[in-house]
C-alpha cells in the first residue's frame, strides 16, 4: 500500500476541509462548502484503487494540488480522464493519486514520488517541480517549508530562511533542482515507470543561470529531453484566469494545460541504457569516489574480518583494473554524487566503489565556481561569510537528509545504467538505524529507499568533528548581522522579482 502523507503542512485524513487565513486546512463552517477532500492517507482526492487499469501518480506544489480549484477541474484530473478515454478505459476506472502539497519544496516532491512508486507501480508518474528557491527545513520534531514568505516573519522564525537565501542564489538553487530532476529520472528508469517531468516556472533550463555555468550545463545535458516538457501552468496563453483567492491559476488555466501535457506524453522516450559491454581484463576501469582507501581494502577495516569489497573485486575480476580516483580527500557528499554522474555519463566504468562521508558539508556555486562549504575549520576569507551562514542554518537532520539524497541519487543512477557498485556509508546513516524510534520521519522515508544489499560492511575512517572558527571580537553582533542580512536579501531578491519570474509568491 501507499505511504501516508509526511509533509510540512498538516493534511486532514478522510475528511473535507477549507483553508483559513493562515493557509491551514480546517473543517468547513455552516456557510462554507468543503473545497478539499482528503483521502485516508492525507492526500487530496479519492483513495487508491489497486485494481484500476490506469493508475496515475502526480506530485508537485500548489499548482499541481489545485489550490482554489475543484478537484475534478485540476489539470491532473483532466489529464487522467483524457488518458483513460484514449485507452478506452471508463473514467471511473482510472485512479489518480495527487501527492502534492501547497507551498512545498522540490525535496518533498522528489522523495514522495519515489517513495510511492517504490510501494505501488503506477502506469504513469508526473513530477511537477516547483520554484527552485524553496527548501524543506528539518530539525528535531520539525518539518517546515521555507520560501520567500518567511522574510516577512519575525526574526526567530525567519532565521533559517535568511541563511538559506544567503547561501542559495539562483545558480546554486538551479544546481539542487537539476540534481532532483536527475534523481527522479534515475528512480523512474530503474523501476521502468513511464514518467514526465515539468517545471512550474516561466523560464527554461536552457537559459541563465543554467546556460552560464558549465557544471550546470553538464547536469542539464543528462536529463532525457523526451521526458522533460517545457509546458507549465504559468506560461502565457495557459495562465488565463485565477482561482477563488485570485492568486493562483483557475479552472480555465488547468483546462488549457491538460491537453498540452497529453501531447508531451506522445513524445517517444529515449532508449533504455544498455549494459556496458565487457572490456578486456587489462582495460577494466574502476572508479573510486569518497572514503574508500582502495577497491580491495584490508579485511581488518571490516567487522568480523568480512570484506565485501574484496569479494566484489574478485567476483568482477578487477585485480588488473585501472583505478581512477578523480576526487581529493574530504569532498562533500554533494561533490561525490555529482562527480559520479559526470564521470559515468562520459564513459561508464566497469565498477564503482563509493564511500560517502559523515562530515557536514554542502557544495554550491560561488562566483561561477563549485565550492564545498563546512569542511574546513578555517575557511578561506572569501568563503568565511557563506560558511558561517551554512553553519547557522544546518541541523543534523538537514545534513542527514542531504547525505541520504546523494546516496539515493548515486544508487538509482548506477542501477538505471546497470553499472555494478559497492556503497560505504557512515554508521549514523546505516539504513537499519534510521527506522529507530525518535528518528525524524523524513529521514526514515529516505533511509527506507536505500538498498541494503549494496552496503559495504567496512567502517569509514573517523574524520572527527568540524572545528568551528575561533571567536573574533571584531565580528558584528548577531542582531546587527541579521538586520544587514535582511537588507541585503531584500535588495537582491527585489531585483530577482523583476529579473527572474521564477520567484512566484504562493500566498
Amino acid at each position: 500500500m501507499l505511504a501516508a502523507y509526511d509533509g510540512a503542512l498538516p493534511h486532514p485524513r478522510s475528511s473535507t476541509a477549507v483553508q483559513d487565513a493562515t493557509g491551514h486546512f480546517v473543517a468547513p463552517g455552516e456557510a462554507q462548502e468543503g473545497l478539499y477532500r482528503f483521502n485516508a492517507l492525507g492526500y487530496r482526492g479519492p483513495d487508491l484503487d489497486l485494481s484500476a487499469p490506469l493508475k496515475v501518480f502526480v506530485a508537485g506544489c500548489s499548482y499541481t494540488f489545485g489550490q482554489g480549484v475543484p478537484f475534478e477541474q485540476t489539470w491532473p484530473s483532466l489529464l487522467t480522464r483524457a488518458l483513460a478515454e484514449r485507452r478506452g478505459i471508463p473514467a471511473g476506472r482510472a485512479s489518480l493519486q495527487n501527492f502534492s502539497q501547497i507551498g512545498t519544496s522540490n525535496e518533498y516532491i522528489t522523495r514522495t514520488i519515489i517513495r510511492q512508486c517504490e510501494r505501488v507501480r503506477p502506469d504513469l508518474a508526473i513530477i511537477a517541480f516547483t520554484h527552485r528557491e524553496r527548501t524543506e527545513y528539518l530539525a528535531p520534531s520539525v518539518t517546515r517549508n521555507i520560501g520567500l514568505w518567511d522574510l516577512d516573519g519575525d526574526e526567530a522564525r525567519a532565521a533559517p530562511a535568511l541563511h538559506h537565501f544567503d547561501l542559495f542564489d539562483s545558480p546554486s538553487s538551479s544546481l539542487e533542482l537539476l540534481k532532483s530532476m536527475l534523481l527522479v529520472q534515475a528512480a523512474m528508469k530503474r523501476r521502468r515507470i513511464p514518467y514526465l517531468i515539468l517545471w512550474m516556472n516561466r523560464t527554461g533550463l536552457d537559459q541563465p543561470p543554467v546556460s552560464e555555468h558549465p557544471p550546470l550545463q553538464r547536469l542539464r545535458a543528462m536529463i532525457d529531453p523526451a521526458r522533460l516538457t517545457s509546458r507549465h501552468l504559468l506560461e502565457p496563453g495557459v495562465h488565463v484566469d485565477s482561482n477563488r483567492d485570485d492568486r493562483h491559476p483557475g479552472p480555465l488555466s488547468h483546462a488549457n494545460l491538460a491537453p498540452l501535457l497529453l501531447d508531451a506524453l506522445d513524445q517517444p522516450a529515449s532508449a533504455a541504457t544498455p549494459a556496458p559491454p565487457p572490456s578486456p581484463p587489462a582495460r577494466r576501469r574502476v572508479l573510486v569516489l569518497g572514503d574508500f582507501p582502495s577497491f580491495a581494502p584490508d579485511a581488518s577495516d571490516c567487522p568480523d574480518g568480512i570484506c565485501r569489497c574484496r569479494e566484489m573485486a574478485a567476483r568482477h575480476r578487477l585485480g588488473e583494473a585501472i583505478v581512477e580516483r578523480p576526487l581529493a580527500d574530504q569532498a562533500s557528499n554533494d561533490r561525490i554524487a555529482r562527480t559520479l554522474l559526470e564521470a559515468c555519463h562520459r564513459e561508464p566504468p566497469d565498477f564503482v566503489f563509493l564511500g560517502f562521508s559523515a562530515r557536514h558539508g554542502r557544495e554550491l556555486l560561488h562566483d561561477g565556481a563549485l565550492v564545498d562549504l563546512g569542511l574546513e575549520a578555517r575557511p578561506p576569507p572569501g568563503l568565511a561569510r557563506l560558511t558561517e551562514a551554512y553553519r547557522r542554518m544546518i541541523t543534523d537532520e538537514l545534513e542527514a537528509a542531504n547525505a541520504l539524497r546523494n546516496i539515493l541519487l548515486a544508487q538509482d543512477f548506477l542501477e538505471a545504467r546497470r553499472i555494478p557498485y559497492q556503497l560505504s556509508i557512515p554508521p549514523a546513516l546505516r539504513w537499519r538505524n534510521m527506522s529507530a524510534s525518535g528518528t525524524h520521519p523524513v529521514l526514515q522515508t529516505y533511509a527506507a529507499l536505500v538498498d541494503a544489499t549494496a552496503l559495504c560492511r567496512r567502517q569509514p575512517r573517523d574524520e572527527g568533528p568540524v572545528v568551528p572558527p575561533p571567536d573574533d571580537p571584531s565580528r558584528r553582533g548577531p542582531l546587527e548581522s541579521t538586520r544587514q542580512l535582511i537588507a541585503r536579501l531584500r535588495q537582491r531578491l527585489g531585483r530577482s522579482r523583476s529579473e527572474d519570474p521564477n520567484i512566484y509568491p504562493i500566498w
